[in-house]
């Protein structure tokens, strides 16, 4: 796994749970120390997430929750919109690269992804969540998180 790749899984973990996820990028972390292989962009990664795992087990979290195994207790598990927010967030992303402002980004994301003008907040809170990762991604990358959605002219 590359250091870029290992960045896009972990910030993905600092905004949500994936056990897959989280086992994947926990066992390239073990494997690498084992090894005594860790690179120093891997070791920089490692101290990025745990900057954000301490935070949640020192506040009594459990550790399997902090690293995104789990759900937390109180949390529920909600309808899965990760697909949807990862589609709002590239659009969004696409179009201000193409020049809008954010706003209109977000309006135009909107309009392509929800009916009868809806949808104006959850694409708020997808490019939120995603900037991070998206916006140091190439837009062929992001392109292919809009299928089967065509971006307006």
């Amino acid at each position: 796994m590359t250091p870029k790749e290992l960045l896009t899984l972990i910030e993905f973990l600092k905004v949500d749970h994936n056990p897959d996820i989280a086992l994947k990028v926990i066992q390239h972390f073990h494997d690498r120390m084992q090894a005594d292989e860790l690179l120093p962009d891997e070791k920089d990664l490692l101290c990025m997430w745990m900057q954000h795992v301490f935070p949640q087990v020192l506040a009594k979290k459990n550790a399997n929750v902090a690293f995104g195994l789990e759900i937390g207790q109180g949390e529920h598990s909600r309808t899965d919109t990760t697909a949807r927010d990862q589609t709002a967030a590239a659009c969004v992303v696409l179009l201000m690269r193409r020049g809008k402002r954010w706003q209109e980004a977000i309006g135009d994301a909107a309009n392509l992804l929800f009916r009868d003008g809806e949808g104006g907040k959850a694409v708020e809170r997808a490019y939120a969540k995603y900037k991070g990762v998206f916006t140091s991604c190439p837009n062929e990358f992001l392109y292919e998180r809009l299928l089967p959605h065509q971006l307006p002219s």
